[in-house]
């Protein structure tokens, strides 16, 4: 597959990932987590979460773009 073709090039796909996996932390924290400081640190986590796991997808995808395919020998 090529790096255009990947589901990480579309940055929709990329962002609508980091929400996900934030509303997952945030859901767990709320539901199930009864200690407010612990509630607290995972909202925070999964406020980080929403911002940087987008970017670094976004760096994966373009490595993988710059990178010159390679031939085993």
């Amino acid at each position: 597959m090529s790096p255009e073709e990947h589901p990480f090039a579309n940055s929709n796909v990329r962002i609508l990932l980091g929400l996900m996996s934030s509303l997952t932390i945030v859901v767990v924290a709320v539901l199930f987590v009864d200690d407010a400081l612990l509630t607290a640190l995972m909202v925070g986590i999964a406020a980080v979460d929403a911002v940087v796991t987008p970017y670094v997808l976004g760096l994966a995808i373009e490595n993988a773009e710059s990178e010159e395919p390679r031939h085993q020998v």
